[in-house]
């Protein structure tokens, strides 16, 4: 008898001694278990399954692990769909790798296979343009919906022009517009970077104050190897002119909405990396001529009516060698159609073609031989 309550004795005391930390083992367990959750979007079909655990999304879209655990998340497409990346805590179209610390959410998207790669072609057009295009990420992106997503905005004869065309092909693109590929797609960042890029900036102007927190593209070189992925060859613009356009004269330009240049005469026209593009309607020189033909082409496009190339064709043109002397009115050269549709076809979109068929030598403008050396630092 003594023995065995000698030994019970013992039992107790060596579980009143273990009870505390078996407590403390099985309440840290608890707090520290993370949660992995994927969300699937887009109009395509699809699965995510993990190596690991319960996943099979489909059906199965969460689960439980202990913390730090790494879980493989794979994405597989049904037939007709395409997978178009992750979001969240990953990015890109590789395999998902996570260490699941507390609350973790991943968002796979899969689209119709027939809408093809992804493009920066948003109204389908064939062509990418900082003014329709561009311009219709940056607002999807800010949470434009409808009329205001599309208005003023959608190229000519487009596969798509209503709001929820545009809509749900951003929807369904959106992984691929994580240009930095931090997981986010923002407007402040990946929007910025894609209308600046598609406006022709590159290098240090491209990427300045646009990249995201935890981004893994953050280099200028980077940036432009993403943004130059998205673009198939282009072909011939086809000039698009209709509706009235009125010329303005030289005059207008000293009421002109442009900024005015910082110690000196002028008006900011465009700021690219290497110089300011300015224009002084009091001190006339080739580059300000330049300027006037772009002040042209730019009061001329209209989404849907005019594109570059048909104003470039219809706008006035020079008359003569020198056109920044003299008053004869503000004129393109006829020789800035076919820089421009050349730049278009080695891959350049509209903005950017035009950009360089003016500013760049060898430039269409008569008198310049590429903006950098004439215009303002």
């Amino acid at each position: 008898m003594r023995l065995d309550r000698t030994l019970a004795q013992t039992r107790v005391a060596l579980l009143s001694a273990l009870l505390p930390a078996l407590v403390a083992v099985l309440w840290a367990g608890t707090l520290q278990a993370a949660t992995l959750s994927v969300t699937k979007s887009g109009s395509g079909a699809g699965a995510v399954n993990s190596n690991v655990g319960l996943i099979d999304c489909g059906t199965m879209c969460s689960d439980t692990f202990p913390d730090n655990s790494t879980v493989t998340l794979a994405a597989a497409p049904a037939a007709g769909s395409q997978f178009t990346g992750w979001l969240g805590a990953c990015t890109g179209l590789a395999a998902c790798q996570i260490t699941a610390t507390g609350a973790v959410t991943v968002s796979a998207t899969f689209a119709p296979s027939a809408l093809g790669p992804p493009r920066l072609d948003v109204d389908g057009t064939a062509t990418g343009d900082a003014l329709t295009d561009g311009l219709l990420l940056l607002r999807y992106l800010f949470g434009l919906s409808g009329s205001a997503l599309v208005g003023n905005a959608v190229g000519p004869d487009g596969s798509r022009s209503s709001a929820s065309q545009i809509d749900g092909y951003i929807v369904d693109m959106l992984p691929a517009y994580d240009i930095d590929g931090n997981g986010k797609a923002d407007a402040l960042t990946d929007g910025l970077l894609i209308i600046r890029y598609l406006f022709g900036l590159r290098g240090q102007g491209l990427i300045a104050n646009a990249i995201g927190t935890g981004a893994i593209r953050n280099t200028a070189p980077q940036v432009e190897a993403k943004m130059q992925s998205f673009f198939a060859p282009f072909v011939m613009e086809p000039p698009l002119f209709s509706g009235t356009f009125t010329a303005p004269d030289r005059s207008t330009l000293a009421t002109a909405q442009f900024p005015p240049m910082t110690g000196r005469p002028g008006y900011t026209l465009l700021v690219l990396p290497e110089a300011t593009i300015f224009f002084d309607p009091a001190d006339r020189t080739p580059v300000s001529a330049a300027a006037e033909c772009a002040v042209l082409v730019i009061a001329c496009f209209k989404p849907g009516e005019r594109n570059i190339a048909g104003c470039l064709t219809n706008v006035p043109q020079c008359t003569t060698s020198t056109p920044w002397i003299g008053n004869d009115p503000m004129c393109c050269a006829t020789a800035c159609t076919p820089r421009y549709q050349e730049l278009r076809l080695a891959g350049d979109n509209g903005p950017a073609a035009f950009t360089k068929a003016v500013f760049r030598a060898p430039s269409c403008m008569p008198g310049l031989s590429g903006y950098p050396a004439q215009s303002q630092p």
